[in-house]
């Protein structure tokens, strides 16, 4: 009875070197299988395209600032259009009232980050006080980048067969990327750092660490100074 048992342990050990052996390659023909069997979703590209945002708005009754409406569509229309200092922004007063806030936008713009040199004013357009019409137009031009829609491909399906259902990997780790870029013209082509680039950048990571959020137009009454 030993002798048969030790007869068997070279078997039993053989045996199992043969198994440790062969499993990596059943993993690799199981995973080839599969991956023929769940074809990925094709990876849809980052696109950076020009964009122009036209935003009608109105001052309230007073004339001293913008209605409510026109606050909260402003400040929707800047942050479509990504980074305020990337943006070249017209103003074109359509009243006397929106002459007046013109003014005071302009400056509450380019307090919040918008380039001086970006900043238009269009009087060639000012029409008459015609009731419930627009007091000021702003026209938004911007280069930005427009990422793929990263949510899971088939939320019918995720608790049962996740792999299919997640659809194409590393989608969101492309689109997040893609999305912090400071100027959407470099995942075109790159550019040259100038001399000032570095402590720029720098600069722009210690905001992101210690700065507090800051509002484009919410809740700005665009006061006099």
């Amino acid at each position: 009875m030993r002798s048969a048992q030790m007869l068997n342990r070279p078997c039993l050990a053989l045996l199992l070197a043969g198994v440790a052996v062969a499993l990596p390659s059943c993993a690799r023909e199981i995973n080839e299988i599969r991956s023929e069997k769940y074809i990925g979703q094709p990876q849809r590209p980052v696109a950076v395209t020009p964009s122009v945002v036209t935003v009608p708005l109105r001052t309230t009754a007073d004339g001293r600032r913008l209605d409510p409406e026109s606050v909260v569509d402003l400040t929707t229309a800047l942050e479509s259009q990504g980074r305020l200092s990337r943006q070249a922004i017209t103003l074109v007063p359509r009243t006397s009232r929106g002459q007046t806030i013109a003014r005071r936008l302009g400056r509450s713009l380019i307090e919040r980050g918008l380039p001086s040199s970006a900043l238009h004013l269009d009087r060639s357009a000012r029409r008459g006080e015609a009731q419930g019409a627009e007091d000021l137009t702003l026209i938004s031009e911007a280069v930005i980048v427009r990422v793929p829609d990263c949510a899971i491909a088939d939320p019918t399906i995720w608790t049962v067969s996740p792999f299919t259902a997640v659809g194409s990997l590393g989608c969101a780790n492309r689109a997040n990327l893609a999305s912090m870029v400071s100027d959407p013209r470099d995942l075109i082509s790159s550019q040259e750092l100038a001399g000032g680039d570095g402590i720029q950048a720098s600069e722009s990571v210690k905001r992101y660490h210690t700065d507090n959020v800051r509002e484009l137009a919410k809740d700005t009454n665009f006061k006099s100074k």
